[in-house]
This record gives C-alpha cells, structure tokens and sequence, in this order.
C-alpha cells in the first residue's frame, strides 16, 4: 500500500526524529499500523485558559508522548477536533480532546478530575513544567513577536512592488508524488506568497528540518523555506528574505543624492536588482531601526523618491518621529546688497548698532583723531566698527590699537565673504563646511545626514542657517524642523 508522510508540526523539537522514522517506513514500504500498547480508549476533554499549543497543553496536563506515537496521536487528534486550525495555538476556552491511549503519565498529577459519560475532564490545569532535557537541548527563542514580525515582513514586500498574501493559520498540504505528500502548521510556519515565481514558508524559530526543506524545494521550486538558523531577530531575518524572493542587494550602504545640497542616507541593505538583473524602477534603501533611532521624515523620502530612490524603513519596536519645533525661513535674495544686507542679518541675530557714528580717539586734546563709522555695534564691553567706505591697512592697524574692532566690507564684495566677515567681528563660533554642517541640521540618531553648504551659526536669537545653495522644498522643510531658522541670500 501507498504511504503518505503527514509531518504535522506538533511539537517543533521532535520533529526530526519523526521525519526520519517515517522515511525510513516509506523506503521499507511497511504498512503503518496502530499498535495496541495503550488500552486505555477515554478521551481527555480540556478547556485551556490561555492560548496554547498543543505541546504545551499535554504536559500541563500531566502527560508526555513519545516520538514513536506522535504519528498516530495527530490521525486521531484530527479527527476528534475538526474545528482545530492549528495545533500551535490553540484557543482559550475551546474544548480539546485527546486520545489517552497515546499518551503516558507523567510523574506529576494534574489534581482533581472528574469522570463524565466516558471522557475524563482535569477541574483545574496545572502550572507548565520544564520540558525533558532531551526536548529543551538548544532552544530557538524567537526575540520578536511573531506578529510584529509577518507585518515587517509583509511591509518589506509591499514596499518592494510585490503582491503579498500571508496564509498564517490551518495545515498547508503538497504532494510530493504519487505515494507521498507533506503538510505543516501554517501557524508555525507562515506562508507569504508574493504573487510571482516565489512563495515563501517563514520558518522564524529555525527548526524546520533541512532534510524536508530539501524534499519541498526540490518538489515544489517556487516554494522557498527562509530559515534564520540562530539569527532570530528581523535584522538577521531580511537578506535571508531578501535572497530567497530573488532580489540582488549589498549590506551596509551608503547613498548620496542631490547636487550642491545633498541628503545622504545610511542602508542596512541596499537593493538593486532581481533575478540577477538590474532594478527596471527605483532601487530601494532598506534598514531596520533600532529602539534609539528615528524613523526618516518624509520631507527626506520625497527627496529621495523624485531622483528615484525609495527608502523603506522596517522596526521590532513602533517607530516615530523626532519631535518637531520648526524654525522660520527668511528670504534675502532680493535687492538687499552691501550695507542693507549687513544691517537686516545684524537686526536678524538680535544685535543692535547706530548708523554713521563719528568716533573720537584721540588721547589727548592737542591731536585729534575722528573716525566716521558706518554702523557702530556697541556690544558694552567693547565696540565695534562696519566700514564700507575705503580705509587703509594702515588706518585700521591703529584703530585696533586703540581698542576697537572694525571689518571692512568691498563695495562689490559676495555675500559669503560678508556674513563671514561679520562673524568674524562678533566673535561668534560658525561652522561653514556642508560635512560640518550636517551634525546640527541633522536629528541625532538618524539615518540620513544633510550636506548643504552655509553658515551655521548660535546667535542672541538662537540656531541660524545662512545658506545660499537652491533648496529643494522639501529638503527646506526638514531642516527648519529642527529648530534652526533659515536665512536664504
């Protein structure tokens, strides 16, 4: 007679031990029998309290089942619970019955019980007690929630262009030939189908045996068992994903866009191509954030997506946002040249002066000297001067002397040299490089940096950005969201 292999996922553990008894049946070509070892023909009736698998329940309720038995114990399981989807979890307060004939007493009772109309029912479920050394031998323990992880998972692929639809309860049944087929909980084993030439069995706990993945793969060459194999985690989870669905990617990238202003954006995974070839659309910047970092602004996305890039951002924990305080944005790209523009960036940052000053210096009575300054900032404990008229090396040698502090502006001087000029004469600490610029336009603990020429400056009025580069809107908008204001000339 025929032998079909059923390797129903009862407990993950015993497995493979199961697997190679029934292979060795099938190369026997023995017929499965149902020995008589256990007389005892009641049905145990429990009602879990909790959700539970299958495993579980049987050893809190006092009883233990042998490798040799699981085969036959699941045929009768089945039938005595046709409304069981999934023997991984079963459903507190659904009523569960179990053949007694196939499972051995345990050294612990599970306390009072009760006789009804032939089926034994336990008042009161015992505590979980620790499994058998044998069974608890290296246990796989999954970091993350599996939920949370099938909606990663099923965001990365949504996120990629693919169609996906998750098959997370019931048994999935496929023939392996005409004498064979193989079957395994979906609620163990999750079954993402991207709707193309792969479908994916998201083995999460790494106990899916190689010995059957190797029997499924070859028999079915679009199904592929993603296997972490002690990479439990979503970070170690993704390139095996990224893989097996076919897609071509490099690790640890680093992805610059833009011309003069430029946003940089750091990848775990950046994917390029599939099916060995290159991207037709976008390519995509994948990374999976950590509890400390902040999810991407969409001001950064967009930037990123209009020179076709995507950026997908994948978490074990609920991502947000940096909190915003958005600065303002000041336009000076007018008429204002030379002195006005000298004045509105002076009244901008909070500092006051007088126009056409007439300073005497003179140390005494007898020789006089008068200097004529444009704007005077008397900042108390010392003053200083803004020239635009010409004056002499010589005579700016001496009026430092005398303890002022002056800068001389060219009447057909850049806006550049001028803001760095009266910088320079306020003692005011700037950085000026787009490298150095980015630690203050960009939210610490993010994945992308700003690289934008400028001026970043503290002020009496606060945080400035003085900058001269075309900006994107978008990109404007992510950096006055950090609390700098913005003066564009």
């Amino acid at each position: 007679m025929g032998i079909t292999i059923k390797a129903i996922r009862l407990m993950p553990r015993m497995a493979f031990a199961i697997i190679v008894l029934l292979m060795g049946m099938l190369l026997a070509q023995s017929a499965l029998a149902l020995p008589e070892k256990n007389r005892d023909n009641r049905v145990l009736a429990l009602k879990p309290q909790k959700n539970i698998s299958l495993n579980d329940l049987i050893q809190t309720a006092g009883y233990s089942i042998s490798d040799e038995d699981v085969v036959l114990f699941l045929t009768e399981f089945i039938e005595l619970n046709p409304s069981v989807k999934s023997v991984s979890l079963l459903k507190k307060g659904t009523m569960v019955r179990m053949p007694v004939r196939h499972l051995k007493k345990t050294a612990v009772s599970p306390g009072p019980v009760r006789e009804t109309g032939g089926v034994r029912e336990p008042k009161q479920l015992i505590a979980r007690r620790r499994l058998p050394a044998r069974l608890a031998a290296n246990p796989v323990v999954l970091r993350i929630d599996s939920t949370v992880l099938l909606g990663n998972i099923q965001r990365l692929f949504s996120a990629l262009g693919e169609d996906v639809s998750v098959e997370k309860e019931g048994f999935k049944y496929l023939s392996l030939g005409e004498k064979s087929d193989i079957s395994f909980d979906t609620g163990l084993f999750p079954i993402m189908d991207l709707h193309n030439d792969r479908i994916l069995v998201i083995d999460y706990t790494g106990i899916f045996p190689d010995d059957m993945k190797n029997l499924l793969e070859v028999s079915w060459p679009e199904y592929r068992v993603v296997s972490p194999r002690g990479k439990t985690d979503l970070r170690g989870l993704v390139p095996l994903l990224l893989q097996e669905s076919g897609y071509l990617f490099q690790e640890n990238s680093r992805m610059v866009s833009g011309g003069a202003a430029q946003a940089e954006y750091h990848a775990d995974f950046l994917v390029h191509g599939k099916n060995g070839k290159p991207m037709d659309s976008d390519i995509s910047l994948v990374s999976v954030l950590g509890s400390s970092e902040y999810q991407t602004p969409p001001e950064i996305i967009s930037w990123f997506m209009n020179r076709d890039v995507r950026i997908i951002e994948l978490s074990e924990q609920d991502m947000h946002y940096a909190n915003r305080n958005p600065g303002s944005v000041i336009e000076m790209r007018g008429n204002t040249t030379g002195k006005v523009f000298i004045e509105n960036v002076l009244t901008l940052m909070g500092y006051s002066f007088s126009r056409d000053e007439k300073i005497n210096l003179s140390a005494g009575k007898a020789v006089q000297l008068n200097v004529h300054a444009d704007l005077l900032i008397d900042m108390g404990y010392k003053r200083k001067i803004v020239e635009f008229a010409g004056v002499s090396d010589q005579e700016m040698k001496y009026i430092r002397k005398l303890g002022l502090d002056i800068a001389h502006i060219e009447h057909d001087e850049g806006k550049n040299d001028m803001i760095r000029k009266i910088l320079s004469l306020l003692s005011l600490a700037y950085t000026n490089s787009p490298q150095k610029n980015a630690a203050s336009l960009t939210q610490k603990n993010s994945r992308y940096r700003l690289l934008v020429p400028g001026f970043v400056v503290k002020s009496l009025r606060g945080v400035f950005f003085m900058t001269d580069a075309d900006l994107d809107e978008e990109l404007k908008k992510s950096i006055t969201s950090e609390g700098i204001s913005m003066l564009k000339f």
